[in-house]
């Protein structure tokens, strides 16, 4: 661990953050008021941010790429800037949405349902038919899985829905429909969403399964013991599934707490890439990516074919791994932005930073405050949507926008699907 002078004031710093972050999360929830996305996403602050540093710290282990203490000053100064205008935002401004967000049509609910059901079967039986092809025996690390998912592209998108139906299932079941036929479907889509998350490859996606349906339990009792239990329970999964699937550790012979420790060091921490991207960063722009905001650019156009739109340009997490390469890492050296088939995870902030520099935060606060009223909004009128937004709230702090557009909004657009839905049936009841 590099003790350079003021680590002292900084790891202090970082606690001040968490407690913060922590006494205004459990306020909310003592008082029992309507879920606060901003609570949600100062607790993603203290889980990518401040805990593990405060755990490398502790523990007398090495960061990686640790910049100065400056940049560490400064970094954790503008997250805290960062917080008052997200605050402010997230206060000041009106809520805006569209008519078919707000108001309730029931042919475009048959439609979106018939196409949602069809994508899950086509998700299913696509996943099923490539496991069955590679063969079980040859599945030894997760991304022998992961290259079978370039057949789709972007519109891998669909295969995040066979969770969002299973969870929506679990749903009716918190909520006291204890029928034969909810429970037989609860199961049957819930085996689905399962063999479709192995073949992903993704431990998120496996620990989704369970975890929405607990989010939502958590929503209705409001118990904190649940809550912390899920957080635990995910960094011991995690390690798990790492110790079995992922390449870089399962052949390390790393005993379970060792994992542990990697898990929260390596796939949670977010300040070496935060730190990476202030040492790089000017006021509009960043060396890290030659065209300002086109990490942003690249989002917006996800879905539109690279024949089309040309410039349509690169993620924000192709353009780290591009750097680093050409900079720091050797191992990861790549002549073309186009042969970078892999990406670094950053958080909202790191990624705006990346893309506009020290202006491209302020930009990015604003933005997230409106963001998280939207959300706010969204969770008040549609309650099954309380079992994922709260979770995307969090992981605005360590993911980029592009992560959330294509793993968690498909979740999201089913469960408010069949929210308005089952709405529609209780009103029509009441009219009649």
């Amino acid at each position: 661990m590099r003790f350079v002078n003021g680590v002292g004031q900084i790891v202090l710093l970082y606690i001040i953050l968490l407690l913060i972050s922590g006494v205004y999360f459990f306020w909310n929830v003592k008082k029992k008021k309507s879920f606060d996305m901003f609570s949600w996403y100062l607790l993603g602050q203290a889980l990518f941010f401040s805990i593990p540093y405060i755990v490398v710290t502790i523990l007398n282990l090495d960061f990686k790429y640790y910049q100065s203490d400056e940049i560490v000053l400064l970094g954790w100064l503008l997250i805290i800037t960062s917080n008052v205008l997200v605050f402010l935002s997230y206060k000041v401004f009106p809520i805006y949405l569209p008519k078919v967000i707000s108001k309730s049509n029931s042919n475009f609910n048959k439609a979106a349902l018939f196409i949602i059901y069809g994508l899950v079967v086509f998700s299913f039986l696509f996943a099923l038919f490539n496991i069955i092809d590679i063969g079980i025996s040859n599945i030894s690390a997760n991304h022998v899985l992961r290259q079978r998912l370039s057949i789709l592209g972007p519109f891998a998108i669909i295969l995040m829905l066979p969770l969002g139906v299973s969870t929506y299932y679990w749903i009716r079941i918190i909520d006291g429909e204890k029928t034969s036929f909810i429970k037989y479907k609860a199961l049957i889509f819930s085996i689905m969403a399962l063999i479709v998350s192995f073949f992903r490859g993704q431990r998120t996606d496996l620990i989704l399964l369970f975890l929405f349906p607990l989010l939502y339990i958590f929503y209705k009792k409001r118990k904190l013991g649940l809550l912390i239990g899920s957080f635990v329970g995910l960094i011991v999964f995690s390690a798990a599934y790492a110790t079995l699937f992922k390449t870089s550790i399962q052949y390390l012979d790393l005993g379970l707490s060792d994992v542990i420790l990697r898990v929260i060091t390596g796939d949670i921490d977010r300040n070496w890439t935060y730190w990476m991207a202030i040492d790089q960063s000017r006021v509009t722009s960043n060396s890290i990516m030659s065209i300002p905001f086109g990490g942003y650019i690249y989002t917006i156009l996800t879905f539109i074919p690279r024949s089309i739109f040309e410039f349509k340009g690169y993620s924000t997490e192709t353009w780290f791994v591009f750097f680093m390469g050409n900079n720091f890492e050797s191992d990861w050296f790549v002549s073309s932005l186009s042969d970078v088939n892999w990406g670094i995870t950053l958080g909202g902030i790191t990624e705006s930073i990346i893309n506009g520099g020290y202006i491209g935060i302020i930009l990015f606060s604003i933005i997230m405050g409106y963001m998280l009223k939207v959300m706010q909004y969204l969770t008040i009128k549609y309650k099954y949507l309380n079992c994922c937004i709260p979770l995307i709230a969090i992981l605005f702090s360590g993911y980029t926008f592009f992560n959330i557009l294509i793993i968690y909004i498909p979740i999201a657009f089913v469960l408010f699907v069949f929210n308005k839905r089952d709405c529609s049936k209780i009103n029509s009841k009441v009219v009649s």
